[in-house]
């Protein structure tokens, strides 16, 4: 299980051994929180418009991404490709994300615009 607070902090507990393992994500708040399909990852957005990835293999952090612009507050892995990693800036970024976790890089990304409602 992990969860996320408002000084940055991500911390997961494993109930096989009940251990708590606490790290740095982010400089402010975190958003959202995402395993990985497999569980060997677990990806943390916060309000410092970072996107955080840990690896439980390695127990380190695995990269952050510095691209949004606002806060990252959805996030999501394609289920047919467990390497990819999607995620959605607020409204001053409008952009969502695609990123690569073999090369470590964005690989894809959408400009949602403004949306008008009438």
């Amino acid at each position: 299980m992990a969860s996320g607070s408002r000084d940055g902090n991500v911390g997961i507990w494993d109930p096989r051994v009940g251990q708590v393992d606490r790290y740095k994500a982010h400089s402010q708040e975190i958003c959202g929180l995402k395993w990985s399909p497999d569980g060997t990852h677990v990806a943390s957005g916060g309000n410092d418009n970072k996107l955080t990835v840990y690896s439980m293999k390695s127990g380190n952090e695995m990269v952050r991404f510095h691209e949004h612009k606002a806060a990252v507050k959805a996030i999501g892995w394609c289920p047919s490709n467990p390497g990819t990693l999607a995620s959605g800036g607020g409204t001053a970024d409008r952009h969502i994300r695609f990123f690569s976790m073999q090369s470590l890089t964005q690989n894809f990304c959408i400009d949602t615009g403004t949306i008008k409602i009438m």
